[in-house]
């Protein structure tokens, strides 16, 4: 019919689950999958399987939001590094993810406060290099607010880690507050079928 315009129809792939991604037999090249990583929050990502990718996590993201946690709380953790309470994730799939972690410190000026320590732990240890601080070096005598922020590429991680934030206070009084911490990954590339 003149007039009249044809549209390319597109078929959405299926929303797996991790498990049944990684249950899927070898796929070909080119190739595009949707895993629901985090389906309580609405987190799904987009692969495409890559067979030239001279990586082993061949399958490449292509779309989808960050995974996150966020605690908007007030936290004082006092002097010794906290064991919980911290925003915490699981690695839904193995392969190579951004990170980004940050908390604002508030330093309230009326002790012998110097500054405050975030600290990235993965499966229960103290991975030291994700480690930042914020210290004054001095005793603040006025209300202090700072940002904490950082970001970087993590590689070759398992499917399963868990990654959490933990604080702690750098004066004797332990009463640096952390509030707005959050913890966020995005896939780069996931090992896959």
């Amino acid at each position: 019919m003149a007039g009249r315009r044809r549209y390319a129809r597109t078929i959405e792939p299926e929303i797996l689950t991790p498990a049944q991604f990684l249950a899927l037999p070898p796929q070909a090249d080119g190739t595009h999958l949707c895993v629901a990583a985090d389906p309580a929050n609405g987190v799904v990502w987009r692969f495409r399987f890559n067979a030239g990718s001279s990586n082993a996590a061949k399958w490449e993201f292509v779309g989808g939001s960050w995974m996150e946690a966020f605690l908007a709380t007030q936290f004082q953790p006092g002097t010794t590094v906290t064991l919980s309470g911290g925003p915490s994730l699981t690695l839904p799939l193995g392969g190579d993810y951004d990170m980004e972690h940050g908390t604002f410190i508030q330093l309230p000026g009326t002790a012998s406060v110097t500054g405050g320590i975030q600290y990235l732990y993965i499966n229960g240890a103290s991975a030291a290099q994700f480690i930042q601080w914020y210290d004054t070096g001095n005793t603040v005598t006025a209300p202090i607010l700072n940002q904490l922020r950082r970001g970087r590429r993590m590689a070759g991680r398992a499917a399963g880690e868990v990654w959490d934030l933990r604080h702690q206070s750098l004066n004797a009084n332990g009463n640096a507050l952390f509030g707005d911490r959050y913890l966020r990954i995005c896939p780069v590339r996931v090992i896959g079928p």
